[in-house]
């Protein structure tokens, strides 16, 4: 469904204000605690445009893809960083990814398998709206446990799309109900693609950036795969049956529905024609992506148990290929490999293939960009010393409620894995002279950075849901900003009643590992 958005307008006056925003917030920043040698001056310059920035996509001032580059304009001319540091940023890996994987699922599109897997998918959970985002929402949990989350929403999205088109096509539900469950069930996907990462190790970056941390401490406990599985799958599992419950009874209280609908399209999909060459085709290329992601880097299962991947096996440096080299390649693929069809038609080409929406890559440079600016200018660094001694003094409680919330809205305007590898080491500091074990810090906010719910930029998922055009940036705000306080409070019950205990966790202990 392709429409005009109303965000591609220019607003001049929001525009304004977003300039008084970065203002504001450079006059601010002069407080900042920045470490010695450290340009102070840079590192404010960077925090104003990223306000400005991030006001800019938030307050919809000017359309998507232009604001996305004023970091490319402006980290140069307010002295940031040179144009040769900004400018990798808008050619990083994992946009290769986004559009390789793009391209994938716009194979799947042109050939119809999404129809088809679209249909098996409504025959296994029925059509009532509840059961139907209970059902993408844990298949994207499940999956993303050990498939990147950027792949496995690639992989529902355009399911979920077929399914929202043949319901407003056939009038199964009334406009505004079904307009109701587009926006519910694209969340769905991308929050239970994001959740489910926490539920393993090699689920999302920031938990092997806590791993690597972890195991500095000599001494301490070992932490392996099968005890983080032990104590975060549950997790997993209860938060996504939560944002289940919120979305469909609360947030936007979608209707029970009508089961005849869903009796009339199992009898389609079971009266459906054999698959075509093309489908075949493009489900093998689209296997063998999520073979290539998952086997590429070693996994270590604990007690030196690992498991090389096939980079590894092939003697190449593990930075030299990417989840973005695989995405690409197979989107290469997809140009050459014939249909099967009459008249050799191609798997993909490039009339399709305009369709990506590269709006949503410029977007995610921007972001990059503005991570790297953190990073390199050390205003993330500074930021995090700030609010260090904030946590000084206070209950153990009161420490993991702020570090997550904290956590929980800073990742939603950088990456989390940059914010996690600044943050961990300074938790853990910060954790030891206030008399906690550091565990207690360091945890919550691992899987705090997983729980942005709010903007496009905050994770993959919600940047590739936000791309179908059925979910405005208002409403992911709205919907997300009310999931990410319900998350700090589902992660302290969680931590409190079982991940503590299970880990034998002391709250108020440092233990004597912590010590050295």
């Amino acid at each position: 469904m392709d429409h005009a958005r109303p965000e591609n307008e220019v607003k001049l006056l929001r525009l304004l204000f977003g300039l008084v925003l970065a203002l504001v917030a450079y006059w601010v920043s002069s407080g900042l605690p920045f470490a010695d040698g450290v340009d102070s001056e840079a590192a404010r310059r960077a925090l104003a445009v990223t306000v400005l920035t991030v006001s800019a996509w938030l307050l919809q001032a000017m359309p998507l893809a232009p604001a996305s580059l004023i970091p490319l304009a402006l980290f140069p001319l307010c002295g940031v960083q040179s144009m040769a540091m900004v400018a990798p940023s808008y050619a990083h890996p994992i946009l290769w990814l986004f559009f390789g994987g793009f391209i994938i699922a716009l194979a799947i599109e042109k050939c119809g398998l999404h129809r088809r897997i679209a249909l098996r998918v409504i025959s296994f959970v029925g059509l009532r709206p509840r059961r139907l985002v209970l059902g993408f929402l844990m298949s994207g949990l499940l999956l993303s446990m050990w498939i990147s989350n950027t792949a496995t929403t690639l992989m529902l999205l355009p399911i979920g799309g077929a399914l929202i088109d043949r319901v407003k096509r056939e009038g199964i539900m009334s406009g505004e109900a079904a307009d109701r469950l587009a926006v519910v069930l694209m969340l769905g996907i991308a929050y239970g693609c994001s959740v489910g990462g926490t539920a393993s190790p090699i689920g999302t970056f920031p938990n092997l950036l806590y791993l690597q941390e972890y195991s500095k401490f000599e001494g301490a406990p070992a932490f392996s795969f099968f005890s983080w599985m032990l104590a975060f799958a549950p997790f997993a599992i209860f938060f996504g049956l939560v944002i289940w419950a919120l979305l469909v009874y609360v947030i936007h209280r979608l209707p029970a529905g009508s089961a005849e609908a869903g009796a009339s399209i199992k009898a389609e999909a079971a009266s459906m024609a054999p698959m075509a060459s093309s489908e075949r085709r493009v489900l093998c290329l689209f296997l063998a992506a999520v073979v290539l992601w998952i086997t590429r880097g070693d996994m270590a299962f604990g007690d030196g148990l690992v498991i090389q991947g096939w980079v590894s096996r092939m003697g190449l440096p593990h930075k030299f290929v990417t989840d973005g080299s695989v995405a690409v390649t197979l989107a290469i693929l997809a140009f050459l490999i014939p249909g099967g069809g009459r008249g050799s038609e191609r798997l993909m080409d490039w009339e399709t293939a305009r369709r990506l929406p590269w709006e949503i890559l410029f977007l995610l440079a921007g972001g990059v960009a503005i991570a790297a600016a953190f990073r390199e200018t050390g205003l993330g660094v500074a930021i995090g010393a700030a609010t260090a001694p904030l946590l000084e003094g206070v209950s153990p409680l009161l420490a993991v409620i702020g570090v997550t919330l904290f956590i929980t809205f800073l990742t939603e305007v950088t990456s989390n894995t940059a914010i996690t590898a600044i943050m961990l080491p300074i938790l853990a500091a910060t954790a030891s002279g206030a008399g906690l074990d550091p565990r207690v810090l360091m945890l919550p906010a691992t899987i705090a950075a997983s729980c942005a719910f709010m903007f496009p930029i905050a994770t993959p998922p919600n940047a590739i849901v936000y791309s179908s055009n059925r979910v405005s940036m208002r409403q992911m705000g709205r919907t997300g900003f009310f999931l990410n306080l319900t998350s700090v409070l589902v992660v302290i019950m969680v931590f409190w009643i079982w991940v503590f205990p299970l880990l034998g966790v002391d709250p108020g202990i440092v233990p004597e590992w912590a010590k050295r």
